[in-house]
């Protein structure tokens, strides 16, 4: 299911909904007035069937099987081959017994230009862990799904049935299944008491042999994110840490950059509940996102220079989206393309591309 204009405004907005239904009614009291009670019978049935219809489409079948309208949010974006894959999601309208689901759409972009190349749903709520050539890993609560990135269509499904289809090392049968989600790993345990891991990024399935000897550590000096309050450098076992972002004593809401001695880079860069989300080694800086309150409402992302010292460029959510208000948590989403340096900056129904040295906007799309 691609893009569709006319039907992304029809399930979008409720009131050319409810102006349907008004127009139904006006017909049904004219045809009151004309007391043609064959014409009113049937146009009743009519009427009540189209609503019906209707309601059932709009509020269930769409966000599972449809995916059209503005999303509700945004889950997660991943850069590969030269596209963007963003992951948002719409919501069905639940009812006395049952919440409202979230429902998760893939939208295929050109990470040059923004342009949409592809969107479709996966009639459930999951994650996107990684692309494989054509292949989309996408993980639900209980299995995974495997999308092609051309045609959006489902192709593969691993679960306790299919896995031992796929990989001959499964053969025996499936026993036990953890998902390791930290670093988006199957655990599995075999009916014959092996035990194996399977990626969500790559596909990759390898035995787990933790009595095996472990390869000589070898140091690269890469600097990382080791998460999203702790900067390291690979030259030790472990690795070094370079920053972090801490509180001072007990006030942990707003954060500082400290060094590896425990002392403040620039006491000037405060952020409230702050969190690395990006870092450019080869261009030297990072970026940090904190909000304007504790709730994490109104966020602001920051370029800082990789010692932490100097502040290069800052965006506001309300510079970026001044038509959105500050007093609820807006859902956000990053990735950054290691090659080209961008920063790609997903928040509730758009994505912006970001150049991290300067903060220069690239391009900006409406999902």
């Amino acid at each position: 299911m691609s893009y569709n204009s006319v039907l992304d405004l029809f399930f979008s907005y409720w009131y050319i909904n409810l102006g349907l239904m008004v127009v139904l009614v006006i017909a049904a009291f004219y045809l009151h007035l004309r007391k043609n009670k064959d014409v009113k019978f049937w146009f009743y049935c009519l009427s009540i069937t189209l609503s019906s219809i209707w309601a059932i489409t709009y509020f269930e079948l769409n966000p599972i099987f449809l995916g059209f309208g503005n999303p509700c949010g945004v889950d997660g974006i991943v850069s590969a081959g030269g596209k963007l894959y963003v992951v948002d999601y719409l919501i069905t309208s639940g009812s006395k017994y049952s919440d409202p689901e979230a429902c998760s759409r893939i939208h295929v972009l050109d990470a040059k230009t923004g342009n949409k190349i592809l969107r479709f749903p996966t009639h459930d709520h999951g994650e996107l862990n990684g692309v494989k050539g054509d292949s989309l890993i996408f993980h639900f609560y209980y299995d995974t799904g495997i999308f092609s990135a051309s045609t959006g269509k489902l192709i593969a499904k691993w679960n306790n049935e299919t896995l031992p289809k796929i990989f001959p090392e499964l053969a025996s049968g499936i026993d036990n299944v953890m998902i390791n989600r930290s670093n988006a790993i199957l655990e599995l345990t075999t009916l014959d008491g092996n035990h194996f891991n399977l990626s969500l990024k790559t596909g990759e399935l390898w035995a787990d042999k933790p009595n095996e000897t472990r390869e000589k550590y070898s140091p690269t000096n890469q600097i990382y994110l080791n998460n999203d309050d702790e900067i390291k450098i690979d030259n030790q076992p472990g690795g070094r840490t370079l920053l972090e972002l801490q509180g001072i004593g007990n006030s942990q809401e707003i954060r500082y950059l400290k060094t590896d001695d425990d002392s403040v880079a620039n006491e000037n860069l405060k952020f409230i509940m702050g969190k690395f989300i990006a870092i450019s080694p080869k261009q030297r800086c990072f970026v940090v996102i904190s909000f304007e309150t504790t709730k994490e409402t109104g966020f602001i992302l920051t370029g800082v220079s990789l010692d932490g010292k100097n502040k290069l460029w800052e965006l506001t959510q309300t510079s970026l989206r001044p038509e959105d208000k500050r007093d609820f948590s807006l859902p956000t989403a990053w990735t950054l393309d290691n090659k080209t340096d961008i920063l790609y900056f997903a928040m509730k129904d758009e994505v912006i591309a970001l150049e991290i040295l300067s903060g220069k906007i690239l391009w900006r799309q409406k999902l």
